[in-house]
């Protein structure tokens, strides 16, 4: 599955930064908050990143 800009982006941020706030990621990456809720959701489905309360965090593959 071919994944668009806007998702590196967020998964780029959240590999050099670890876990963030859904509010201060949007305004880091300029985003709509719910745009970019529906993005994680998105990743978060496909087994990319983890969405609990409000912070994002990207699944470490490797450990697993």
């Amino acid at each position: 599955m071919s994944i668009e800009v806007t998702h590196n982006k967020i998964l780029e941020y959240l590999k050099k930064h670890g876990s963030a706030n859904t509010f201060r990621l949007s305004r880091q990456l300029e985003i709509d908050r719910g745009k970019l809720i529906d993005i994680i959701r998105d990743l978060a489905n496909e087994g990319l990143a983890k969405f609990e309360h409000g912070s994002v965090s990207i699944i470490d593959k490797s450990n697993q």
